[in-house]
């Protein structure tokens, strides 16, 4: 495995989870919203309060949260997760799927929630 050198202190805006999107789909959007932007799903699967959207080289996972996005089985269902292998699909600060860590680490970046080829997002 390759070695970096250490960084200098970054100055970039740290993580937040408005940074949490694959293009246009982002963390808590609701299942409508997903729908308006990408149209149904190839294939859908529930269960248990969760759902999972699946789009080509794309997945989104909801999660029924109340109106405090605390789980509830009597809330709506937002997005709480999302993958993509798409080299086209662009994540925050337009990382991409199939970046070199050499590519992100010069955005000089404090906190990264990316792997080499999908994002998880966190709650």
């Amino acid at each position: 495995s390759a070695e970096y050198p250490t960084l200098e202190e970054s100055h970039a805006d740290i993580f937040t989870y408005k940074d949490l999107k694959i293009g246009n789909i982002s963390y808590l959007m609701t299942e409508s919203q997903v729908i308006a932007i990408l149209g149904k799903p190839k294939e859908e699967t529930e269960n248990d309060g969760e759902k999972i959207y699946s789009y080509n080289e794309m997945s989104i996972g909801f999660e029924k949260l109340d109106d405090n996005n605390r789980p509830s089985g009597s809330g709506v269902y937002k997005v709480t997760q999302a993958a993509s292998i798409g080299s086209d699909d662009k994540f925050s600060r337009n990382m991409r799927v199939g970046q070199s860590a050499d590519d992100i680490l010069k955005m000089k970046t404090k906190h990264l929630l990316m792997e080499s080829c999908s994002m998880v997002i966190l709650q």
